[in-house]
């Protein structure tokens, strides 16, 4: 198994294979080396300058003086924030926040003991893990799920296997003082972790999506003059010209007609829309990569001119915006969707028998695949609104805002669960109709499509009557293969 070493500068490649469990994990050494110098800086800054969660409480007690020794003021800060109530986090969203965290650390700026990121190496390679909850961040740092991490290391909380058994032989896998627990906990790695693997998951759906459309223009004869090179220029997204590609990829030796000089927006406006999409997500993946490749802790010791900074960058303002703007992109997009699911049952599009059944009188083909589609598009919907348009006061006051960005990212999660069953139904209906216009059978050697048509080969060409459950589940399961044509 390959190593990935882990130095503050993470890519989405080694984010995924670590998420995975592709990869062995380490930490570079000058990395420890230079988190143990700010770490000895931190000691030092604290005795010159005041400084908060270091002999201070925290949130609206920040003016108090803790009189309990290192030790008790760290392991009280954990056990007091780590309550959290909901679902567990799943194994791979745990692992993408322990991966983020260490990422993070690497970066010299928290103060924290060089000896607590091993620790987190040491779980990701033994893939035993911390168990959160979903409920208590308001997008101003995970503290729950990263304070309930530190007592899973510390031997208060169990770290589970991969069948989701406690470790019976259990030891502590690091220490915790004041000058490390609230370092810990000051970050949005869950949420950062969570968003960036959705993010790859989109990217999957989206890739699928323009195969599904790409068999639309061939079954409906589209005209593909919005897919040349000034046509995606036109649409002034950068992302507009490999998209418009790709698909003229996909349709190379491919011939036909066109019916319209214009088509109905279905297949026109398909550009604009995913260049639009494509944007959103790229803007979200590196808003995440830089929030992860940085420190951002509250307080941050500067070791140059031994300082510390006080600061709100933890108030996850641009995550929770781009976050938003993904999930409003995709509800954009789902209408058109839908047409293009309902423009295949339509024969006046296609030339084929409606709702792509046998002709025979009151069959309904795929008429209600629609409806399975129409369904996620609504949450679809549902999940478009911006919870970051809204605030919270918490702590006596003292933090009068939150940005949610947390909610924004269980949203956009649903969302892409829903895009994927869209798309499922969207290529369900779409290889139907391509097999009985006999399309699979026209294409040229060399053409991509051949690949879906294989891949697609044990769904039944039976046009009856009959349970598409299994049909629907089955291309849900090929997405990832599909997106690769």
């Amino acid at each position: 198994m390959p190593t990935i070493t882990i130095e503050g500068n993470l890519t989405l490649d080694a984010f995924t294979d670590i998420v995975e469990g592709n990869a062995h994990v380490a930490v570079d050494p000058s990395a420890m080396e230079q988190v143990r110098q700010c770490h000895v800086d931190a000691r030092e800054i604290a005795r010159m300058h005041p400084t908060y969660g270091r002999g201070t409480g925290v949130g609206a007690n920040k003016t108090t003086t803790v009189t309990l020794d290192e030790e008790s003021q760290g392991i009280s800060l954990l056990r007091s924030h780590s309550v959290d109530a909901g679902k567990p986090y799943g194994r791979r969203e745990v692992r993408a926040m322990l991966a983020i965290r260490l990422n993070q650390l690497c970066n010299p700026g928290s103060g924290i003991d060089p000896a607590i990121l091993p620790s987190l190496a040491d779980m990701l390679n033994a893939d035993k893990l911390p168990q959160p909850r979903r409920y208590g961040s308001v997008g101003t740092a995970d503290l729950t799920a990263l304070a309930g991490t530190a007592l899973a290391m510390i031997g208060e909380r169990p770290l589970l296997d991969a069948q989701g058994k406690a470790d019976g032989n259990a030891r502590q896998l690091a220490h915790f003082t004041s000058q490390s627990a609230l370092p810990f906990i000051s970050s949005s790695a869950m949420t950062l972790g969570e968003t960036l693997l959705t993010c790859v998951e989109l990217q999957r759906i989206l890739d699928a999506e323009a195969v599904a459309y790409t068999l639309a223009m061939l079954v409906e004869s589209g005209n593909p003059s919005p897919l040349q090179e000034a046509g995606a220029r036109a649409v002034a997204v950068d992302e507009a010209q490999p998209a418009a590609e790709n698909i003229r990829r996909l349709l190379d030796g491919c011939a036909w007609e066109p019916h319209n000089i214009q088509d109905a927006y279905a297949l026109r406006a398909w550009l604009p829309l995913r260049a639009s999409t494509l944007r959103s997500l790229h803007r979200l993946e590196q808003q995440i990569l830089d929030i992860a490749n940085i420190a951002q802790e509250n307080p941050l010791f500067l070791s140059e001119r031994l300082d510390v900074v006080h600061h709100a960058a933890f108030l996850q303002a641009a995550l929770a915006h781009e976050i938003a703007g993904i999930s409003l992109a995709i509800a954009q997009e789902a209408p058109l969707l839908l047409a293009r699911i309902t423009s295949f049952n339509d024969s006046k599009n296609t030339g084929l028998p409606r709702f792509l059944a046998p002709e025979q009188a009151g069959t309904s083909g795929t008429m209600i695949v629609e409806y399975v589609a129409a369904s996620a598009e609504g949450e679809i919907f549902a999940s478009a609104t911006p919870v970051c348009a809204h605030g919270a006061v918490l702590s006596n006051g003292l933090e009068e805002d939150a940005s949610f960005a947390t909610t924004e990212a269980e949203q956009l999660q649903r969302s892409t669960k829903a895009l994927t069953t869209m798309v499922s139904c969207e290529l369900l209906v779409a290889i139907r109709a391509a097999r009985m216009k006999h399309l699979d059978e026209q294409l040229p050697q060399s053409s991509p499509l051949r690949g879906l048509f294989e891949l697609t080969s044990v769904i039944s060409s039976d046009t009856a009557d009959r349970d598409l459950r299994d049909d629907l589940q089955s291309i849900n399961d090929l997405i990832a293969d599909i997106a690769t044509c």
